[in-house]
């Protein structure tokens, strides 16, 4: 059996350029560590994703536009949560109160950002056929002239979250999801090197162009509900309200339902809360297609190459690249620790497991 290919994904090299040492903590070519109680970000991003891939497994190949299934989106995310809880008792023994508050928080957040999805899905899902979810792929990395030697052998590894065509124009994007705190804050990740990345990758691993990445974002906020005005069956038009037409449509069914009103005369007398929501730019979710060009798809492969090569090296040094990032780093501690000159290992063995540890239950 010959030596293992290391491989180089886009979200380690990513975190190689920002800070070596806490590459050398998190990155499965050195230590491979995460926390063993995962922040609650990473958290809620990972049950999300993992659900939403599920809500569209139905859709792969059907010959149909892609279809959110909602039911079985809220069932893996359920079950993956209570796996991931078992998991972390597990490994750090029972959980305080506070982690037990932030599981209840992020399973109701969620189901909460899941449902929601499902209302405004049908909104642009129609324009597209689902080819595959989850898929994973490795491409070898071209061999270069380094000085007065050559590369060394490197497959890139990525996992699309899907692959999608385009019924109207027959063009071929990488979807990818991404949960976000505010939709404004994505601009960075579309100008970074993973769209760029899994351009060239997708293109290699299915033999046709990619025409780019389709980012569906997802704000981690569940909507306001529709505020009662004293006149019965009046709604607040607010332009204020953290609210979207769908879930307006939403809450009211069920609110006209329970008072055993009409439906229609309950929209009728709201219409301009109705007009207005149309009117509002959506405060929850963005489609963007990003598109990149053979000269960004060169510069990507020549840093996945050079950068990966010091990745791949066990000589290349872990020290720390200070800046704003160590703000919400996972790793501050341990890291200020070796700062200190103190030996980190008893903290990284009691609050930190392995990154495949926490993989065992996703598919």
């Amino acid at each position: 059996m010959g030596i293992p290919v290391p491989e180089i994904h886009i979200t380690d090299l990513t975190t190689f350029c920002t800070c070596k040492r806490k590459w050398d903590f998190s990155s499965q070519l050195r230590q491979g560590r995460q926390p063993s109680f995962p922040p609650e970000p990473l958290l809620l991003g990972q049950g999300v994703h993992t659900a939403l891939d599920h809500g569209y497994r139905n859709s792969v190949d059907s010959g149909h536009p892609m279809l959110f299934d909602f039911i079985a989106a809220k069932d893996r995310y359920e079950q993956w949560l209570r796996n991931r809880e078992a998991n972390i008792i597990k490994h750090t023994g029972p959980l305080w109160d506070a982690e037990k508050d932030m599981l209840q928080e992020v399973r109701t957040l969620g189901l909460g950002m899941l449902k929601h999805y499902a209302l405004w899905s049908v909104t642009v899902d129609y324009r597209y056929t689902l080819l595959s979810t989850e898929q994973l792929c490795s491409i070898p990395l071209p061999t270069v002239e380094m000085g007065n030697s050559w590369s060394p052998d490197l497959d890139y590894v990525g996992r699309f979250d899907g692959i999608v065509r385009n019924i109207y124009n027959g063009n071929f994007y990488v979807l990818e999801f991404k949960t976000t705190k505010s939709l404004t804050r994505m601009s960075g990740t579309f100008r970074g090197m993973q769209p760029t990345a899994y351009v060239w990758a997708a293109g290699q691993h299915y033999g046709v162009p990619m025409r780019g990445v389709l980012y569906r974002c997802l704000r981690k906020r569940v909507p306001d509900n529709p505020t009662p005005l004293k006149t019965a069956g009046h709604f607040s038009r607010a332009k204020s309200q953290q609210l979207t037409g769908e879930w307006f449509l939403y809450y009211i069914t069920a609110w006209a339902k329970a008072q055993g009103v009409s439906l229609a005369d309950v929209l009728a007398i709201n219409e301009p809360v109705v007009s207005m929501l149309k009117s509002k730019e959506n405060e929850f979710f963005l489609e963007q297609p990003i598109a990149r060009n053979d000269s960004q798809i060169k510069e990507c492969i020549d840093a996945l190459i050079y950068e990966g090569t010091q990745m791949a090296d066990p000589r290349t040094p872990a020290y720390p690249l200070s800046g704003i990032h160590c703000g919400w780093c996972a790793f501050k501690e341990p890291c200020d620790l070796m700062s200190e000159g103190m030996d980190p290992q008893f903290l990284l063995d009691s609050e930190y497991a392995s990154r495949d540890y926490w993989e065992q239950d996703d598919d």
